[in-house]
């Protein structure tokens, strides 16, 4: 193993800045996948621009997505006024900006607007057909209008990632990128991944670079790529052609904090964000991930400190009010949890994820009549959000109220990475069962639970005697059928720390041994 240079000594700083106007590049609208794929290349680089200039706190693509999904949003609709409204709410960015892209015979049309809470401000540029010209053109355009906004310009030479004179690099670099942008990390929760389209998005990066080695930005894609599907081989052969002066391009920091956390240590992974943080302070989603990853890391009060830190960049921010409130209650200090989480759904009446998070405060306090009105009132629940409203009624003793909601939520819980809630839901029809005196049933359900996977550390005492019952039962049958339980497939996931069954992280685990060739980071 080779030492990289030593980064500049990371301590307990300040990151915030003054408070900066918040943006937010939503996801391109075009007609087809190469096109929306083109954009979102643009908008990386255009993103890049804009955080050059220190003028801004940037949302990243990954925060705008993961807010989407939270919220129920299609990420292709986003740009849609009434979309676009509720977006800027729920990202409790000052400026959101849209863009949509067409092609016709003498070249690109790029149309956009930027949206704050008194106007709206449209912008266009006129690009040509192909991609290289098109695509530094097209992202100027759009930095351009943004730093319009607070009377500021472009310098007369920027140079920025991506950025290529190969339209054929450039071509493959964006199925590469629209693939592995949309992926989730796996900080807080492990990450269900399809495999086979980030193998077939990580070849495409490798071609790209094979038409085109200096394209640094795909290189950098394809480092996280290969980090979050576990080939740490790859990833580190990708890392390897980078360098910390290439730090602005997100997905090499990505890559970078998940390698350092994953093979050499988890204070070194927080310091690599630590590290970004100091040199470019309006990149919030590096503060995002390290208040993530400090909760994971049990160190609530250190993502307290993050969260509320966060929240002097990004004050209208529902997302991190309910981070907040989250690392206060695992703190006992459930009083200020509910607060925080209160503050979020002010900000964002119509939050679903903001919802949530109160709901599950009151349960955390055990409030329990305030989170069934809470959690009662989310709009088409399904999976997790039934079984915390299943659960409220569990605690205040409404069995026949609970029972429904926990089938429910296992009746939509449907997605290949929602198999711990399968699990949980059917455990906790387990208890209703045994509750209510039904042990055949109670076992059925039980056995249930513990083929999705799903294990809890500590059996309820409800259930102490039927799950030794369905231990026994499963050790007694014929060797053909003995096991099921043990052979169970789960799906491939991806996390930054192990996790367990139940779905907590499990920090006794051994950091694995760094692939050859990993260089040691000093911070």
């Amino acid at each position: 193993m080779r030492t990289a240079l030593p980064f500049l000594l990371c301590s307990a700083v300040t990151f915030a800045a003054p408070a900066k106007p918040v943006v937010a590049l939503l996801p391109p609208d075009a007609p087809d996948d190469d096109l929306a794929g083109f954009g979102m290349m643009l908008e990386a680089r255009a993103a890049e621009l804009i955080e050059q200039s220190g003028k801004f706190s940037e949302l990243h693509v990954k925060q705008v997505l993961s807010m989407a999904e939270a919220e129920g949003l299609a990420a292709n609709t986003l740009s849609e006024p009434a979309n676009a409204a509720a977006a800027r709410a729920f990202l409790g960015a000052d400026r959101l900006v849209t863009l949509q892209l067409d092609t016709n015979a003498r070249g690109m049309a790029l149309t956009g607007s930027i949206i704050d809470g008194k106007k709206t401000t449209p912008f266009s540029a006129k690009l040509p057909v192909t991609w290289p010209e098109a695509l530094v053109q097209g992202s100027e355009a759009v930095a351009k209008a943004v730093l319009a906004t607070e009377k500021a310009t472009l310098p007369k030479k920027s140079s920025a990632q991506p950025e290529s004179k190969s339209p054929e690099a450039l071509r493959l670099l964006a199925q590469c990128y629209a693939i592995v942008i949309r992926q989730p990390l796996g900080i807080d929760n492990p990450a269900v991944l399809n495999g086979e389209e980030l193998d077939a998005a990580s070849a495409a990066c490798e071609k790209a670079l094979a038409q085109d080695p200096s394209l640094k930005f795909a290189a950098a894609v394809l480092a996280l790529s290969r980090a979050i599907t576990g080939d740490a081989d790859g990833a580190t052969k990708a890392l390897n052609g980078l360098s910390a002066t290439d730090d602005m391009v997100e997905p090499y920091t990505l890559a970078r904090f998940w390698m350092v956390t994953r093979f050499q240590s988890n204070e070194d992974g927080l310091a690599s964000l630590k590290d970004v943080l100091k040199r470019h302070p309006g990149e919030l989603i590096a503060l995002n991930y390290l208040a993530d990853t400090q909760g994971v890391l049990n160190d609530h009060a250190g993502a307290q400190a993050s969260w509320t830190e966060y929240l002097t960049l990004v004050p209208a921010s529902p997302f991190a009010h309910g981070r907040l409130s989250k690392a206060l209650a695992r703190q006992n200090k459930h009083d200020e949890a509910i607060a925080a989480a209160k503050k979020a759904l002010e900000l964002a009446p119509g939050s679903k994820a903001a919802r949530l998070e109160l709901g599950s405060r009151y349960i955390d306090a055990n409030k329990v009549d305030d989170a069934i009105t809470t959690l009662a009132a989310l709009t088409d629940a399904k999976g997790e959000a039934l079984l915390r409203l299943g659960w409220a009624h569990w605690l205040k003793g409404s069995v026949d109220a609970a029972a429904p909601l926990f089938q429910k939520a296992l009746d939509t819980a449907t997605a290949p990475s929602e198999w711990r809630t399968r699990g949980r839901a059917h455990y906790n029809l387990a208890l209703v069962e045994a509750k209510r005196g039904k042990a055949d049933a109670a076992k059925a359900a039980l056995k249930a639970s513990m083929l999705t996977g799903y294990k809890v550390r500590a059996v309820d005492p409800l259930l102490e005697k039927i799950a030794k019952d369905v231990e026994r039962a499963e050790m007694q049958k014929p060797s053909a059928d003995a096991g099921a339980v043990a052979k169970l497939s789960l799906p491939k996931e991806s996390s930054l720390v192990p996790f367990d069954p139940m779905g907590n992280a499990d920090l006794t685990k051994k950091k694995d041994a760094p692939p050859q060739g990993f260089v040691i980071y000093k911070f």
